[in-house]
């Protein structure tokens, strides 16, 4: 099994979010993922490192910012639906329409706000982006409430511009690459306010 270890900040919810997601993309991408937080012998939260594993020799965290740099940023809408009229332009390409009999991974949304986003590359290795839309209601922790209308697919499409020729240039420290943000997900504490140091709003 190949390994990569990065630097993490476990008191920012954005960068222990982005491990969590860092182990799917992995395990989508190559199989067989692992991942841990490893803060033996440290004193200092700061030098806590993030480890992930993968079979085969395709470096994980290469393979994950090879990808992110790559893909594309698809919205999807089921067959007939509604809310391809109502998608803006200057939200990005128009959402692309699933083939009736396949299933989506929610209730069509009443707005463009919660289409799920899929991330594609030319080889046609997908990685669904959709928590956004969940209607399971098992909690009242939502992370992520949109942006006065403007769609996740469009705040994920911005996002992945920002990294577009860096990311594979801080392999070493992925949460060391910054950009000026003009929306996010406020899930990273260094673009926005702090409330009560959480790194997103309890709101």
């Amino acid at each position: 099994m190949a390994e990569s270890t990065i630097p993490v900040e476990l008191l920012n919810p954005g960068q222990v979010f982005a491990c969590l997601g860092i182990v799917e993309v992995v395990d989508a991408l190559i199989g067989d993922a692992k991942g841990a937080f490893d803060w033996s012998g440290n004193e200092k939260e700061t030098a806590v490192k993030f480890q992930v594993a993968a079979r085969g020799g395709d470096d994980p965290i290469e393979a994950t910012m090879e990808f992110l740099e790559e893909a594309n940023v698809i919205a999807r809408v089921p067959k007939n639906s509604e809310n391809a009229a109502r998608w803006k332009g200057s939200w990005g390409p128009r959402p692309v329409h699933d083939e009736l009999g396949v299933p989506f991974p929610f209730p069509d949304p009443d707005s463009p706000a919660t289409l799920p986003a899929t991330l594609r590359d030319q080889r046609g290795r997908e990685i669904a982006v959709e928590y956004w839309g969940d209607a399971t209601r098992c909690d009242n922790v939502k992370f992520w409430a949109g942006s006065g209308g403007y769609p996740g697919v469009a705040l994920l499409r911005d996002a992945q511009r920002l990294v577009r020729d860096n990311a594979r240039q801080h392999l070493n420290h992925p949460f060391g690459l910054s950009a000026v943000q003009p929306s996010s997900f406020r899930f990273d504490w260094r673009r926005d306010y702090i409330p009560a140091e959480a790194g997103f709003s309890p709101n």
